[in-house]
């Protein structure tokens, strides 16, 4: 599996610890599979930067080093069959011929399937036969050994409801999620903490216990596990263990367990560290909060981007009457942010605060702020907003009435 540059927002991440029992009973869940030839869905959903997309890759790995195949898929391609051979690349080519198709086939899978390389031609299949064209192309691909389907984004799955090929991506999701493939066929979804309510459209309102995960921040001491491995292994601090204990106490309050936060503050350590021979010094701590806090505040300022700036206001104002760790009701925020708008216009504007993971669902069906230092972030900020228009209209009001 490709890795990519430590420090990126998408793809494997740069060390990984905890989320244990999450892939301990995705591993479950596969064993059950081979040995039942029947798969089932897997979601990962939660907030941007949550680490969903790490996450799915530690689970893709997993999945390969138990010898299943792995795929990287889009929606479209779990009703197509030839979708599904492009992205198995099992073909080279496709060429309309008429009322045929012509398929050159040279793909890695070729022979798992029972595809003899060369030239076949096939009728242009009908919409039915696409979709029972794909099952069986996934159940010949599973086999015994088991095929993983990894789907990220999957919350845009909501842009085809009603779209071509819609009622074959339902029957489809169906046949998968209730095992009824005929093979061990697994779908790993990752998405946003509305993917859950995209699946009830397609028909799936029920998921296994545990086969819906709700990503929150990561537990303090694999947290520290990962901001170490910054510092010493990227860092290349050696011994120093008290200031060492010091410096990773300290970086775990600062990014308070969320991996995106973790990452960041880590690459920077590490590079303010191998400008500084690996020598925790106060001097290199201060370099790094100044560098820390920069790239928090470009975080949140990209998470709000896009959102009204009344929105974001009306939020705040809810915020600081709830407080830290506030659970609220979609009717609260729907109601801060509808004045003055049609109700199309306020789901419109809530869906944007969704999407932008400035609120999440929790596992209970309420919504949170994901993380708590962009709440400390956003009152604040209103709060000082408050008392700039206070003094604002406090100077007006002198200048218009002058002292006699």
């Amino acid at each position: 599996m490709p890795k990519m540059p430590g420090g990126l927002d998408r793809g494997p991440a740069k060390y990984f610890h905890g989320r244990k029992r999450i892939l301990d009973t995705f591993r479950a869940r596969c064993d059950r599979a081979v040995d039942t030839k029947m798969g089932t869905i897997f979601m990962i959903q939660g907030a941007p930067g949550a680490g969903k997309t790490a996450l799915t890759y530690q689970c893709m790995e997993q999945a390969e080093a138990n010898d299943w195949k792995v795929a990287d898929i889009s929606f479209p391609d779990l009703y197509s069959h030839h979708n599904l051979a492009r992205r198995f690349r099992m073909t080279e080519g496709l060429k309309r011929i008429g009322n045929e198709s012509k398929v050159y086939v040279s793909g890695k899978l070729g022979s798992d399937l029972g595809v003899v390389q060369g030239e076949v031609t096939v009728k242009s299949p009908v919409p039915n036969r696409l979709q029972d064209d794909a099952v069986q192309l996934l159940r010949r691909a599973a086999r015994k050994r088991g095929l993983l389907l990894v789907l990220d984004e999957a919350q845009t799955m909501r842009h085809s409801i009603g779209q071509p090929g819609s009622d074959h991506l339902t029957t489809t999701l169906n046949l998968i999620h209730n095992g009824k493939i005929g093979a061990p066929v697994m779908l790993l979804t990752a998405g946003l903490s509305t993917t859950e309510a995209v699946f009830d459209m397609f028909g799936i309102s029920r998921f296994e216990r545990n086969s819906v995960v709700y990503l929150q921040r990561l537990k303090p001491d694999s947290a520290m596990a990962v901001l170490r491995d910054y510092l010493t292994i990227s860092g290349g601090v050696r011994g120093q263990q008290e200031a060492l204990a010091e410096w990773v106490s300290k970086l775990e309050q600062h990014t308070h367990g969320w991996p995106a936060h973790i990452a960041s503050w880590g690459e920077d350590a590490a590079d303010i560290l191998q400008a500084n021979g690996g020598q925790l010094t106060a001097e290199a701590w201060a370099s790094l909060n100044e560098a820390g806090r920069k790239s928090d505040e470009l975080y949140y300022r990209g998470r709000f981007s896009g959102i009204e700036p009344e929105d974001q206001y009306a939020l705040a104002r809810l915020l600081s009457r709830t407080g830290k760790a506030a659970v609220l009701r979609k009717q609260e925020v729907t109601a801060a942010i509808a004045a003055d708008r049609s109700r199309e216009e306020v789901k419109q504007a809530f869906e944007q605060i969704l999407s932008k993971g400035v609120l999440a669902y929790s596992g209970f069906g309420d919504l949170v702020v994901p993380i708590p230092s962009m709440h400390n972030w956003l009152v604040d900020h209103y709060q000082e907003r408050c008392q700039t228009s206070a003094r604002t209209r406090q100077r007006m009001q002198a200048d218009n009435h002058p002292a006699l």
